[in-house]
């Protein structure tokens, strides 16, 4: 059902595009009205636990820097499609910033919005970037580092992070793409790509399904291919789209845990043909001055990082046996 949908928005009509300039809209049905839009919450983690955070709406979003150090970094994560604060790759992310301290760590809460069919989820996306770049601006004019602050989205997030960077009143110093989604964008509304920040990086996990199948970033990775399934799923589609965000939380406990291979293609990585290629660490820590694309190897479970290894094509890992209680801990795993 899910690829089905996909493949139907992909070939809506150029005709429903809309340009870069955001307009409110509070009797819409299609798309978040200007009230819906304000509902959408912060969560700001203040303690050791995911469990220990202060929420507010949007407008009240300049009262959390009290509760900030400015002097550190802020990072926001923005969920996708279906996406709450309290999915497992939503508490992944914020656990991995939480335990690496040193960042103000922000969830942006548009459940309300995102937790409905897709067309209206992903219309709503341009609306609630604008939402996300009038609290980043606000943030800024009250005295945060324009270089201290950047972005991780995951699927509708990812595209929700390159309009906050296009309607933001500044240059972003970062975006991270967690397997951007792919339907309505690409096609009917703009995406996330180069240029919406200082360095927009991308990881690909389910290319071609619900993920883009294309290199928008200033640099694009490809875990396994970049496409389903990967190593250690079961379920088609979700388990794989999921993933970018299992290996981006696992990339901020250990920055060296992913090393990509520059490569032109999957088919030349698995051939060996770039074994000579410069090598480059993936999430976290990649550096501003990495670029084009990149291929490596994961485990089929945690840790899914494989350091050096991973940057040579060495076998297979897509399959694996599905039983009962594998099938169990996989679903467990997403939500």
């Amino acid at each position: 059902m899910i690829r089905l949908a996909s493949l139907l928005f992909l070939w809506l009509p150029i005709a429903m595009a809309g340009n870069e300039t955001y307009e409110p809209c509070e009797s819409c049905t299609w798309q978040a009205s200007t009230s819906k839009l304000a509902a959408i919450k912060l969560r700001l983690y203040t303690g050791e636990t995911v469990d220990e955070y202060t929420e507010v709406v949007v407008g009240e979003a300049v009262g959390l820097m009290d509760q900030m150090n400015l002097s550190q970094s802020t990072v926001v994560y923005t969920h996708g499609l279906f996406g709450t604060p309290n999915w497992k790759s939503s508490e992944a992310i914020a656990e991995a910033y939480i335990k690496r301290g040193n960042h103000n760590v922000v969830l942006l809460d548009w459940a309300s919005i995102a937790d409905t069919e897709w067309f209206y989820a992903g219309r709503s996306v341009p609306g609630v970037g604008y939402t996300l770049a009038t609290v980043l601006n606000e943030w800024v004019a009250a005295g945060m580092e324009v270089s201290s602050l950047h972005i991780v989205g995951h699927s509708l997030g990812a595209q929700v992070s390159g309009y906050a960077g296009r309607y933001a009143n500044f240059t972003l110093s970062r975006i991270v793409g967690l397997d951007p989604a792919s339907f309505l964008f690409y096609t009917a509304l703009e995406h996330v790509k180069s240029g919406d920040a200082a360095f927009v990086e991308i990881i690909h996990t389910d290319a071609g399904v619900i993920g883009i199948d294309l290199q928008t970033g200033d640099v694009d990775f490809y875990p396994n291919g970049g496409v389903e399934l990967q190593p250690g799923c079961l379920i088609p589609e979700v388990c794989s789209h999921l993933r970018a965000c299992f290996y981006y939380a696992e990339s901020v406990r250990n920055e060296t845990a992913f090393i990509g291979r520059a490569c032109d293609s999957n088919s030349a990585f698995e051939e060996g043909s770039c074994d000579s290629n410069d090598t480059v660490v993936m999430g976290y820590a990649t550096p501003t001055t990495a670029s084009g694309a990149y291929y490596l190897e994961t485990n089929s479970d945690t840790p899914y990082g494989r350091g050096e290894e991973g940057a040579t094509y060495e076998h297979a890992t897509n399959l694996v046996s599905a039983t009962a209680e594998s099938l169990w801990k996989e679903i467990k795993s997403i939500f």
